[in-house]
């Protein structure tokens, strides 16, 4: 029941969020500075380094940053669990990138989630 509730949530969000733009999101060149040195098989550490913005999945986070002036439609994704801001020192590690956004999983989860990479920062 749980589950329909959010997907019901979702499916009004979403027709909130149909916008076709491109979303504002770092140059591809900034995301492959940040992962040059990551190889799949050697997962490197990296911790949340400043409140931001995520999602469970890519299309949700465009459509946030599509819409982040948007308080209203900003509120409605935070409330239905479409979105919500991720707190610093969390330790992750980066699975994916994509359209300037990256995929990062906290250690020790078995869920991604996604953001802007200047959110996170290699942990020393």
């Amino acid at each position: 029941m749980r589950y329909f509730l959010l997907f019901c949530a979702l499916v009004i969000m979403a027709s909130g969020c149909s916008k076709k733009e491109d979303a504002a999101v770092m140059p591809e060149k900034a995301v492959e500075a940040l992962v040059k040195d990551v190889k799949p098989s050697e997962k490197a550490l990296y911790v949340t380094a400043k409140e931001a913005w995520a999602s469970l999945t890519k299309n949700n986070f465009i459509a946030l940053m599509n819409n982040i002036n948007d308080q209203e439609v900003v509120e409605r994704m935070f409330k239905a669990g479409a979105a919500f801001k991720l707190k610093t020192g969390i330790e992750v590690t980066l699975e994916s990138s994509s359209d300037g956004i990256i995929q990062i999983r906290p250690v020790g989860k078995n869920f991604t989630f996604w953001t802007y990479p200047d959110t996170i920062k290699k942990k020393l």
